[in-house]
């Protein structure tokens, strides 16, 4: 054996640094993205609609029910109006009426708000165009 001078220690390898915590999540931060961690479960992939697809996009207006709803009004309150309309007064409530009713029939489909106002001028345009189809057979057939 020898009695030489002590040996140095041997430095053991240093362990790896901890990777850093991610910052907390602000407003205007980023998200982060890649896989969730092990023993999350999968992310769903996107909101659900039974029976149908994912509506787009904003919503139309209500303005087609809206101008049903007053064409209709229009149309059955005009031809009662004491004016003169002396040859015309049958002529103006079945236009109005069909007019309305197709406005109507726009405003409840596709994917706009206000149907319940369309859905009412369908429910006002109906008489109108009833009763511009008995007053044109009551013109053209006098025995009515």
């Amino acid at each position: 054996m020898s009695l030489g001078p002590p040996s140095e220690p041997v430095p053991e390898a240093a362990p790896p640094p901890y990777p850093a915590a991610p910052a907390p999540f602000r407003s205007g931060g980023t998200v982060p993205t890649g896989p969730p961690p092990p023993g999350y479960p999968p992310a769903a992939p996107g909101p659900f609609h039974p029976g149908g697809t994912v509506p787009t996009g904003r919503p139309g207006g209500a303005w087609p029910g809206i101008v049903a709803m007053a064409v209709g009004l229009f149309g059955c309150g005009v031809p009662f109006l004491p004016f003169d309309m002396t040859g015309f007064r049958h002529l103006i409530a079945l236009p109005m009426g069909l007019a309305g009713l197709a406005l109507a029939i726009f405003g409840c489909v596709g994917n706009r708000r206000g149907k319940p106002v369309a859905v009412a001028g369908i429910v006002v345009c109906l008489p109108v165009v009833a009763l511009g189809v008995w007053w044109l057979a009551a013109w053209f057939l006098p025995g009515l």
